[in-house]
């Protein structure tokens, strides 16, 4: 191993700590956890209709359900803006 490749791997694993830390402190200043909100009925009828949706059985089906039932809200939300204007 010539000195190079030595200074190299000491400079990458002398940053490994300091990285560690200052993720873990961002990490816990970013995320809060309410598993009242999280974990509700609400939250678990919502996860099994999108399976529902978008077919039992298959993985690609789950996605496309959860895109579905995503999508469905919003453009509701748009269509409802666009006819709030219209009506004055």
């Amino acid at each position: 191993m010539n000195s190079l490749d030595a200074l190299t791997a000491l400079w990458s694993l002398g940053g490994l700590p300091p990285q560690a830390l200052a993720g873990a402190l961002w990490l816990a200043t970013a995320i809060t956890f309410q598993p009242k909100t999280y974990f509700g009925v609400q939250w678990t009828a919502y996860m099994i209709f999108m399976v529902l949706v978008g077919g039992l059985g298959t993985f690609e089906g789950a996605i496309l359900g959860a895109v579905f039932m995503t999508m469905v809200p919003e453009l509701l939300k748009l269509i409802v803006g666009w006819l709030t204007s219209l009506a004055g």
